[in-house]
């Protein structure tokens, strides 16, 4: 298994000593990471797919793979929220606008969780 990485580390969100451990145990079962790719062509083969990317240092590089999953991250549910009817409006991204005590441009509502920018975890949701 290989990972192909646009960020410059694993596992960013995370501690970084716990994330240079994963890294450790993933290789140590046969999990290959390469950070701060740019993935460029993706075609697929008759055994599977192909994707070109440059690495870390600008270098194209290819990797042939039997299959491809590709995980780009989540993206906030607010589409059906009825923001505009408390007079709230999402960014570009989908998410609502807070500062840092979770208050959002309107007296009066909060917003905390998925819904607002940061990293989508279960315990921040909560």
């Amino acid at each position: 298994v290989t990972l192909l990485e646009a960020l410059p580390t694993f596992l960013g969100a995370l501690d970084e000593a716990v994330a240079r451990e994963a890294a450790k145990q993933f290789g140590k079962q046969g999990l290959t990471i390469h950070l701060g790719v740019d993935i460029g062509n993706i075609e697929a083969t008759a055994k599977g797919v192909s994707i070109a990317y440059k690495d870390k240092d600008g270098a194209e590089q290819k990797l042939v793979a039997d299959r491809l999953i590709v995980s780009i991250g989540r993206v906030p549910n607010t589409d059906n929220l009825g923001l505009d009817a408390v007079g709230l409006a999402a960014d570009a991204r989908g998410f609502i606008p807070v500062d840092d005590q979770c208050r959002t441009p309107v007296a009066g509502i909060y917003a905390i969780g998925d819904v607002v920018r940061g990293p989508m975890l279960a315990h921040k949701a909560e």
